[in-house]
């Protein structure tokens, strides 16, 4: 009798008579871990001399009659469509079962999953899903900019470099002015092969060069322009 009492009503005061009070919320109880109402009736009848007072009665019938009209389960994220035949298409994918998806309403789907990573499965799946704030606004996101790498720029080299980098059009290192000259000449006397262009040296009066190594061009001297006057026709002034 008191495993009965204590699964369907509260105890307020012990001792030689103990009094037990029912209540929506100690029959509430009693319904949490697995009773019915016909249960419960049933062993209060068997307990009490005069039966069970019809208030009573009425009092448990009432709160099995509310007790679970409202459901309370986890979801980590929510989808909401107002295309009920979409929602029922996406719960039944194959490809998203991994997502956890179920129907609560027809126009509502909850699912197992983060948010991020349930709009990903949509989206390969070929669905096209927006995330929404909690006041029902559309979230955009932001684009990320991709630059492509460019070609690393190639650096003029160093003179010095050059001048100790062997040419391709012309055989052999140049170290000076003087090797230069001498290997674009051909001959050390001075002349270019095959060329109508006169020796240099004395000849074209450049006597302070060096001529014994022929390392010198020499080019003849600019002629300076000849000033022309235009002619004026002789008239007589008479």
């Amino acid at each position: 009798m008191a495993e009965v009492l204590a699964a369907v009503a509260s105890r307020e005061s012990s001792g030689a008579a103990s009094v037990w009070r029912f209540s929506p919320d100690s029959v509430r109880r009693a319904l949490d871990v697995g009773w019915t109402a016909d249960a419960v009736i049933a062993k209060l009848e068997a307990i009490a001399t005069n039966g069970v007072p019809q208030p009573l009665t009425y009092l448990i019938r009432d709160v099995e009659r509310r007790h679970g009209a409202i459901r309370a389960s986890t979801a980590v994220c929510c989808l909401r469509s107002d295309d009920a035949a979409l929602l029922a298409e996406v719960a039944a994918d194959r490809r998203l079962r991994g997502l956890g998806l179920r129907l609560l309403a027809p126009t509502v789907l909850a699912g197992a999953k983060p948010l991020p990573e349930t709009i990903a499965a949509l989206r390969k799946a070929g669905y096209a899903p927006v995330e929404e704030s909690a006041d029902g606004i559309a979230v955009l996101e932001t684009v990320t900019r991709r630059r492509t790498a460019l070609a690393p720029r190639s650096r003029p080299n160093d003179s010095r470099a050059l001048a100790a980098t062997p040419s391709r059009t012309v055989a052999g290192a140049v170290d000076d002015g003087r090797t230069l000259a001498r290997t674009l000449l051909g001959r050390p006397d001075g002349k270019v092969p095959g060329s109508p262009v006169a020796p240099i040296g004395p000849r074209l009066g450049f006597d302070d060069l060096d001529e014994d190594d022929g390392s010198f061009v020499g080019f003849p001297p600019p002629r300076r322009p000849q000033t022309r006057y235009p002619r004026v026709p002789r008239r007589r002034w008479y």
